[in-house]
């Protein structure tokens, strides 16, 4: 039996910005390496616009997280960058991200 998945552009645009919010980075900052605007950046996370294949391998690699995490909010992190996150900690992050980022992922 294999098992369907639907693609949310919310959820993702939710999993990109937690992603982003982890490693401390602005939407501009994450835009530019990109190679997008700010705006379509922003567009992205809100969900009003979909991913591409090409700025979902460009993110998973720049975030060191599988496809998965993205599309649909798995924890799964390459073991290599398993330790840098646990050293980075939680304390890194200010809780308005932190409520910003939950918020997202609760559809609020």
């Amino acid at each position: 039996m294999s098992v369907q998945r639907v693609i949310d552009n919310k959820k993702i645009g939710a999993n990109i910005r937690l992603a982003r919010v982890k490693k401390m980075m602005s939407q501009s900052e994450l835009a530019k390496l990109l190679g997008v605007t700010q705006t379509h950046m922003s567009n992205l996370e809100r969900g009003r616009c979909g991913i591409t294949v090409t700025m979902l391998n460009q993110l998973t690699n720049l975030f060191d997280v599988e496809t998965d995490s993205l599309l649909y909010g798995t924890p799964a992190i390459r073991p290599k960058a398993e330790a840098a996150e646990l050293d980075g900690g939680i304390e890194n992050y200010t809780l308005g991200d932190l409520i910003k980022a939950a918020k997202l992922l609760n559809g609020q």
